[in-house]
């Protein structure tokens, strides 16, 4: 716990002197137009329909994301995972997570943004199916083996989709505020909402969790985020088509 506290501080410093060295930073050319507030200019940016949407439901995917991270190392144990294998086990995660993105170039332009926004999605509710369900450690590693194609289709190609929906001047401040949605609050609220599960459905007089239960909520919130977005999420052209066809106007 000390070792772990001594980690935490030393994140923190280095963010604020990070934070604090950019403020010295140059300011970028605005070639010849006026500087905007910023804040105000990303925040327009994401009042556009489908990057509402997908905000929305990426901040509920940020919720279902965290019970991955705040309950598998106590869930590995508790199927009898000894310590010393745990975090190669749930390294299995990050290898495929870089084994999909290598491969994201041949999914993007077969599949599109929304396709691939429901299948992360939707795989994020099949590995929660097979955690709650099939309470087997060759199961479990292959639902954690799923982890590259929750994160790809899903974050990754949100990170795209708002790119392609920035203006040039906007990207850099559109991504930063996403990168709030996601990392910032989204990740609180997961934790959050992860312990308060792990809480509500620990068995009365022990420390033991019903693990069916505790992944089951998060696996039924994936599938309501996929119904949304089937219902209500439709890709629009990207800026760059936007104003190319403003500029072939009459």
């Amino acid at each position: 716990a000390g070792r772990l506290s001594d980690a935490l501080r030393l994140s923190a410093i280095l963010s604020w002197g990070l934070g604090l060295y950019s403020l010295t930073l140059p300011k970028g050319p605005m070639h010849g137009q006026s500087a905007p507030f910023a804040p105000w200019q990303a925040i327009g940016t994401f009042l556009r329909p489908s990057l509402l949407v997908l905000c929305v439901a990426s901040f509920f995917n940020c919720i279902v994301h965290q019970f991955l991270y705040y309950g598998m190392s106590p869930y590995l144990a508790h199927l009898g995972v000894p310590n010393r294998y745990l975090m190669p086990v749930m390294s299995v995660g990050q290898a495929s997570e870089v084994v999909v993105m290598g491969f994201m170039w041949w999914f993007t332009p077969r599949l599109g943004i929304r396709r691939l926004l429901l299948i992360g999605v939707l795989m994020q509710a099949f590995r929660y199916a097979l955690f709650a369900f099939v309470p087997s450690v060759p199961f479990v590693i292959l639902g954690i083996a799923t982890h590259g194609f929750c994160f790809c289709f899903f974050f990754l190609v949100a990170y795209v989709y708002v790119d392609q929906q920035a203006g040039p001047y906007e990207r850099a401040r559109a991504q930063q505020l996403y990168n709030m949605i996601f990392s910032g609050v989204g990740n609180l609220a997961g934790f959050l909402v992860a312990g308060w599960t792990a809480d509500t459905f620990t068995i009365a007089g022990s420390d033991a969790v019903d693990y069916r239960w505790f992944w089951f909520v998060p696996g039924a919130l994936a599938v309501a985020i996929g119904v949304g977005l089937a219902l209500f999420f439709r890709e629009e052209p990207s800026w760059t088509e936007r104003h190319a066809h403003r500029a072939a106007a009459p």
